[in-house]
């Protein structure tokens, strides 16, 4: 047997908006909306007006700006809860604790989708409710016996078992909602573990194929243009540390930047192309050279 509970809290200005489906959620399937069910005796405006009317024609005074003299309730529901069962649970609600309920919405369109693609619905109900004393005309009041007797007489009502008593704060549809995605989050962090150690694997498989593509780039021995820049790189490295005396280390730049710098003077010297030669710096073996030396020349004073 399913579990029941309601728990009340202070109407949000939204309340109508979410309840009416006066906007679109993306925890709500339109195509199940034709399930849902309302039953409204007053709107919240109006409600109000007339419980500050009320207020202050009984005591002679306003009502208090922090009062909280419209509630709403939540609650749990199952596939065969009908209106006629909300409207009963609203009744002795009414009888036994003074709550005066006048909308009740049965919500059957709102869930998540679990790992598996499959849609899990969260069927519940709101219960928009006047919460002041017939009697004093001011806020009720419920001790702790009373609102946990709030509890027996949904559960008593609806024929479903009482939720177990706690402390835990009832969770909002926001808090359900963020609840729902941070266990499917954990669920698909875990699975991602596997996911990436795949992953990994063919971004391997993409590098040693990247790796044998440029292997075979440079065995193109009869392409005069390889075997040219081939030629120009070995001259280059042979004569990098006389170049060295003559170029001006700037103290502001990274290392590769003034690398860069290196390379577009040697360039306009030889009137090489800069794009060639800067080529060069993607075999590590060539820039790891130019590195050391670059830094041997730094060490010694070489630069001005």
């Amino acid at each position: 047997m399913k579990k029941t509970s309601i728990h009340f809290l202070e109407v949000k200005s939204t309340s109508e908006i979410h309840n009416f489906r006066k906007k679109k959620f993306d925890y709500c399937r339109e195509d199940l909306q034709y399930l849902n069910e309302q039953f409204v005796e007053d709107s919240i405006t109006s409600r109000r007006q007339k419980i500050e009317e009320q207020c202050k024609k009984y005591t002679g005074r306003k009502l208090q700006k922090n009062a909280k003299p419209i509630r709403e309730g939540v609650v749990v529901i199952d596939e065969k809860t009908t209106m006629d069962d909300l409207k009963l649970v609203a009744e002795n609600l009414q009888k036994e604790l003074g709550i005066k309920v006048f909308q009740i919405f049965i919500h059957r369109d709102e869930g998540h989708y679990d790992e598996n693609d499959n849609w899990k619905t969260n069927q519940h109900a709101h219960l928009v409710a006047e919460w002041i004393d017939d009697q004093s005309k001011k806020m009720l009041k419920l001790n702790p016996i009373q609102m946990s007797q709030m509890q027996d007489i949904c559960a008593a009502t609806l024929g479903m078992q009482r939720g177990a008593k706690s402390s835990r704060k009832h969770l909002s549809s926001i808090e359900y909602k963020i609840k729902v995605n941070k266990e499917a989050l954990e669920l698909a962090e875990q699975k991602s573990n596997f996911n990436l150690l795949l992953l990994s694997g063919q971004v391997e498989r993409k590098r040693r194929e990247f790796e044998e593509l440029k292997r075979k780039h440079l065995k193109l021995v009869n392409d005069s243009r390889v075997e040219s820049l081939i030629l120009k790189r070995d001259i280059f490295i042979q004569d990098i540390e006389g170049y060295m005396k003559f170029f001006s280390y700037k103290q502001n730049l990274t290392l590769n930047e003034n690398i860069m710098v290196l390379f577009k003077q040697i360039s306009e010297k030889y009137h090489w192309s800069y794009e060639d030669t800067f080529k060069w710096l993607y075999y590590p073996e060539f820039y790891n050279k130019i590195c050391d030396i670059m830094d041997k020349s730094q060490n010694l004073g070489l630069n001005k």
